[in-house]
């Protein structure tokens, strides 16, 4: 992939310089893969070390992300759990940018306040695939997609939460209406269950540690 990779390095280089790429969650090893290849961007060497001098520094840690098939291209090991003391140059720019493309597709990196330059009507989907998905859509959302049969759908569940309201006000002792104004008391907060801190540490650790950002993950092990 370098030859093809070679013609738009210089382009890549100056989008990574200008704008700053921010990890959405606490693991941070590929922001850091970033930095990296740019603080290198100017080495003509083949092989790049890693915890050399310098202000970015990568550790094996922050190869975690790296795709297997990647591996042995980029750290000439075979043994994927050997920790790898260097990283190929070229191989490594072009897994970091092809790694890129695929973080931002799934939001796991973005750029700061880019969302003032997007079209939020490019996401929207148009009058045609609206209506072949009408019916279906109301059937898994459990609301007629008729007008009139909507509107007295939402009508009567207004009328419903409204009367409901009426009737529980009384026993109701955080909401009062005071010289004609509704007001709402301060919660008092609960106390904190037995064991919550236990848990709470535990998913801190796992949330640092894993190498694999599957949110289905916590709940079942994907092999990520």
């Amino acid at each position: 992939m370098w030859r093809y990779f070679k013609s738009r390095r210089s382009e890549l280089f100056r989008i990574l310089a200008k704008l700053r790429f921010v990890a959405t969650s606490q693991d941070k090893s590929f922001e850091n893969a970033l930095a990296f290849v740019l603080a290198n961007n100017r080495r003509h060497s083949d092989w790049i070390t890693l915890n050399g001098k310098g202000e970015a520094i990568l550790t094996p840690q922050d190869l975690d992300w790296m795709p297997a098939k990647w591996w042995k291209l980029v750290t000439g090991e075979s043994d994927s759990k050997k920790e790898p003391s260097r990283v190929n140059r070229r191989q490594f720019e072009v897994c970091v940018f092809r790694q890129l493309v695929q973080e931002l597709k799934s939001a796991d990196i973005c750029v700061p306040g880019s969302d003032t330059y997007s079209d939020s009507r490019e996401q929207l989907l148009s009058t045609d695939e609206c209506n072949k998905a009408l019916a279906e859509y109301g059937e898994l959302v459990g609301l007629p997609v008729e007008s009139q049969a909507f509107v007295d759908h939402l009508r009567t569940q207004l009328t419903d939460a409204a009367n409901a309201v009426d009737r529980d006000y009384l026993s109701n002792t955080n909401f009062n209406i005071v010289n004609g104004r509704p007001t709402l008391a301060k919660l008092i907060k609960k106390p904190e269950p037995k064991g919550f801190r236990v848990v709470e540490d535990a998913l801190t650790r796992k949330l640092q540690h894993s190498t694999c950002r599957c949110l289905m993950c916590w709940a079942i092990p994907c092999g990520g």
